[in-house]
């Protein structure tokens, strides 16, 4: 991503030998941060919270797989932001702003799913799962 896409940009890279992560970040309207690339997806993702990540086949019905395992558990969704890097079929990846902890749990129900990728939980800001 050219830096000239955003006033300011940020780009952190981290790693090891086998494998790495780059997300790209700005600040809109002065104080509004966004993720607005992470390897190579381009997003619009709000760096907040509980936050679930998803990469997966792009066909149709992953999107409400993920949503139907988070309702089953009772976790709400209070944003969503999805992408694909390429073409049709490819692959797409999806951050999820969440109001409520992920176990593991559902984690492994979500990898179980041949469609899936990889599934990560975090949390921003502070927040502790409850």
């Amino acid at each position: 991503m050219q830096s000239d896409d955003f006033q300011s940009l940020v780009t952190v890279t981290v790693g090891n030998e086998d494998d790495s992560l780059s997300v790209c970040g700005t600040l809109f309207a002065g104080d509004d941060p966004r993720i607005v690339r992470i390897d190579g997806y381009r997003v619009d993702a709000i760096p907040h919270g509980k936050m679930l990540v998803a990469r997966n086949a792009d066909k149709p019905g992953v999107i409400g797989f993920i949503g139907s395992v988070l309702g089953d558990y009772d976790i709400n969704i209070a944003g969503m932001f999805n992408a694909r890097r390429d073409e049709e079929g490819g692959e797409a990846l999806t951050v999820y702003n969440l109001d409520d902890p992920v176990p593991e749990e559902v984690v492994e129900t979500l990898l179980a799913d041949e469609r899936m990728i990889d599934v990560r939980y975090l949390t921003l800001n502070g927040e502790d799962d409850e």
